[in-house]
């Protein structure tokens, strides 16, 4: 692992370097997209946020005008007769105001007010013309609107959950001759605001969901048929009213189709539910690009009690999405032909480099790269005052092969040598071609004894093994040639072991003799 850790450390770092930059402007490229794409989701969430706003300070408008057109002073006397009275005058009192109010309720309906309830200084349900059978029951628990405006004579308007139906609640003090004698509220459910969404935004289904806690914390129990569970989450509960009255409204999905998208999504969206805060979710499904924007519904203490939330096909979103698939389908693309060209470049610089260090017919060593190496080897045998033998080998009668055989036959005898040479040998040492049928071998670390026994185990294994086409024995003559100092050079080691073939050759061939250093004496 650490030779091919070295040997193809450069490519390996150039490969890393370019696959961290890909990883880099792949992640930049996406981070910006999700910017965009989510200051998307933000200014269109923002944007229906800002119609809810704009829907209910419209309704509150119109409120204070109709509170002003009903609250006549035979309304406020009769709130005054019903305080501190019994039950029948209260009784009497409410029937009156029933009556006199009867036709005024009606009106309010008509422009999408939902509730019409009157309350007394003790915070007791007085007249509930939405329902006028339920009266007495104390609300300053419940409806913290009914108390501020009754304890602290102050108008309140907000949304809350009530005793029957949900709404945004606009709740008036009213006073009889300089005395505070009660409240009054007028009040629109979610339904007018979902209706002016649809308005504006005809495209766009609007949806209100509220939490299961608090609709159990105050709904009468012989209303809760006012609620259903909610396919989009087990904690929030539909007003049925609500989700009926805009069925066939529906732009996108209806029925089954949007029951079973919901329930789809569920999952998706219930860690974003539990925060109970607005957020926008895009819903990855099959050919759709529906999002979902949810708007936090506060009540009057500001705690979230639901979400308003539409679902709308954004193609704009889903343009964004597939270009930002492109860009990053583009750029992987541009690296992978990057990589590839790097990956040819490399490989062909490799073979090149193979190639100028490496005899082509045989793959050892060429002779400009072998006496490198072998040079490296005498620096290093100098330092450490180690030997270091030179054995070069030449093919008895080669000559005649090639006359005889063929230089076919030849060039197959040269091969099968260095694969002999090679399978013989150590991996330490180092085999090259000298030219034409000269081979060298150099054995670091080796002295004259063992280079002689290398030798003359390489000259046995020729012997045994190759033969020509026509069942002629290849043999091979060997001179051996050790550093005997420090100071010896390369070419002076080539030498000697050229004169130690030669004495082979003289003395029959087909053996291995060492240098006779008494030469230099």
């Amino acid at each position: 692992m650490k030779h091919f850790l070295k040997k193809h450390r450069t490519p390996l770092l150039v490969f890393a370097v370019g696959l961290l930059t890909y990883l880099v402007i792949i992640g930049l490229t996406h981070l910006v997209a999700q910017e965009r794409m989510q200051d998307h989701l933000d200014l269109e969430r923002t944007r229906t946020t800002n119609e809810i706003e704009a829907s209910i300070d419209r309704y509150e408008a119109f409120s204070n005008y109709l509170h002003e057109a009903m609250i006549t002073d035979e309304v406020l006397e009769l709130m005054n007769e019903a305080n501190d009275a019994d039950d029948s005058v209260k009784s009497q009192a409410r029937n009156e105001l029933e009556t006199l109010l009867e036709d005024e309720y009606l009106l309010l309906r008509d422009y999408s007010f939902r509730q019409f309830h009157f309350h007394l200084p003790t915070g007791e349900s007085f007249l509930r013309l939405h329902a006028p059978e339920r009266y007495g029951d104390m609300l300053f628990d419940i409806r913290e609107s009914v108390r501020i405006a009754n304890t602290e004579n102050v108008y309140v308007s907000g949304f809350e959950e009530g005793r029957i139906h949900n709404g945004y609640r606009f709740v008036y003090p009213l006073t009889y001759e300089g005395e505070h004698v009660g409240s009054v509220e007028i009040s629109i459910s979610y339904e007018a605001v979902i209706d002016t969404l649809y308005t504006v935004s005809p495209n766009e289904d609007a949806f209100f969901i509220l939490k299961e806690q608090v609709v159990l914390e105050n709904l009468f129990d012989d209303f809760s048929h006012n609620y259903e569970p909610s396919a989009l989450s087990d904690v929030y509960l539909v007003d049925s009213e609500i989700y009926s009255r805009f069925e066939n409204d529906r732009y996108n999905l209806q029925g089954e189709a949007l029951e079973r998208f919901l329930s789809e999504a569920k999952p998706q969206i219930s860690s974003d539910l539990e925060k109970e805060t607005s957020f926008s979710y895009p819903v990855q499904c099959d050919d759709c690009h529906y999002v979902l924007h949810f708007t936090s519904v506060k009540n009057m203490e500001d705690e979230h009690v639901g979400y308003l939330f539409t679902l709308s096909e954004d193609i704009h979103y889903s343009d964004m999405v597939r270009e930002n698939r492109t860009n990053i389908g583009l750029i992987t693309l541009f690296f992978i032909i990057l990589f590839a060209l790097l990956f040819v470049s490399a490989k062909d610089k490799a073979k090149l480099r193979q190639l100028s260090r490496k005899d082509p017919l045989t793959g050892l060593a060429n002779r400009l790269f072998f006496t490198t190496q072998v040079e490296a080897l005498l620096a290093v045998a100098k330092r450490e005052d180690t030997k270091l033998s030179l054995i070069m080998i030449d093919i008895d009668d080669f000559k005649d092969v090639n006359d005889t055989c063929g230089h076919a036959e030849g060039d197959k005898v040269l091969t099968e040598l260095s694969h002999t040479f090679t399978d013989t040998l150590r991996e330490s040492d180092i085999i090259g071609r000298w030219g034409g049928e000269e081979f060298l071998i150099a054995l670091p670390k080796t002295g004259e004894s063992s280079a002689l026994k290398v030798a003359e185990k390489i000259r046995r294994a020729v012997r045994n093994t190759i033969k020509t086409s026509n069942n002629e024995l290849i043999t091979i003559s060997l001179g051996i040639a050790t550093t005997q100092d420090s100071q010896v050079s390369f070419d002076t080691l080539v030498k000697r072991a050229d004169e130690a073939l030669y004495q082979s050759k003289n003395n029959g061939k087909d053996q291995a003799t060492p240098y006779n250093n008494t030469k230099d004496d």
